[in-house]
């Protein structure tokens, strides 16, 4: 009976994380390949990690990706602009589950 208990905890833990990452970046990848897109939001928590507009740059990079890849479907023109530019384009996301 506790095996049942705890893998249905777990499952109900486990099953929405899941389903939740598939819906990042679900517009980037669109335009970008996944490796273009692991790349971008490793940049983007690399430049927005110690500003003091994000709370949570993970969360922000993982909201602003889609808003960036709108604009620019050629990744070489994404990776290249600057972390204001990012929390310009993507202002919506500042605030967004933090």
């Amino acid at each position: 009976m506790k095996k049942i208990i705890c893998t249905t905890i777990a499952i109900c833990f486990l099953l929405p994380a899941y389903f939740g990452c598939k819906a990042v970046a679900k517009a980037a990848l669109k335009y970008w390949t996944k490796k273009q897109v692991k790349e971008w939001r490793s940049k983007c928590n690399e430049r927005l990690s110690n500003n003091k507009l994000i709370k949570n740059a993970s969360q922000f990079c993982d909201c602003a990706i889609d808003k960036i890849s709108e604009k620019y479907h050629n990744y070489d023109d994404a990776k290249n602009i600057q972390a204001l530019q990012i929390i310009d384009e993507a202002r919506e996301c500042i605030g967004n589950k933090e």
